[in-house]
């Protein structure tokens, strides 16, 4: 909380207390006029406008600091929203970059074999899924992705349901 902001909550504290625990409100009047009141008026209607005065001061300044405040979120999730746009975009490119390497990797490790090996193409796959846990944590689950896809484009789904199912070769490969 900044030293502005504490101000005017002091400020806005001192005036609900005045308001509250007075006899009766400084801004309206009875009406009736005694004595006093009439020896008073010019140091009542002074302190009354005094009061009035910086009322609208702080109100003044509240709406000021909710103005900025607003700006400033309005701007900060405008910003954040391009970033996460941005963010999208790079997320797609590097995805498939690691499309083309993964595939490239997979295809040349079975260059020269015989077109249509299926039990090659899947030695290459596990092989490759291997080296992509020993990476880490982080690469699990872009190397399913990559070789649910590889698995579908190549149409291994037969080879691996004989052995158990996608979940369960890449459970086994990966983890």
């Amino acid at each position: 909380m900044t030293s502005m902001e504490l101000k005017t909550r002091q400020e806005i504290d001192e005036i609900i207390h005045m308001v509250l625990f007075q006899e009766k409100d400084p801004l309206e009047d009875d009406g009736e006029i005694d004595e006093e009141e009439q020896a008073d008026a010019g140091v009542e209607s002074d302190q009354q406008e005094l009061f009035r005065k910086r009322c609208g001061q702080i109100l003044g300044k509240m709406g000021d600091e909710f103005y900025k405040e607003k700006a400033k979120g309005q701007a900060d999730v405008q910003e954040q929203l391009q970033q996460s746009q941005v963010q999208e975009v790079i997320n797609a490119l590097s995805e498939a970059n690691s499309w083309e390497k993964f595939k490239e990797v997979i295809d040349s490790s079975t260059e020269g074999t015989v077109v249509g090996d299926s039990y090659k193409t899947l030695g290459s796959l596990i092989l490759v899924l291997h080296g992509l846990r020993s990476l880490g944590e982080g690469t699990k689950n872009l190397a399913a992705r990559l070789a649910r896809r590889y698995v579908s484009e190549a149409k291994l789904d037969k080879d691996i349901a004989r052995m158990g199912g996608l979940p369960k070769f890449l459970a086994d490969n990966l983890d």
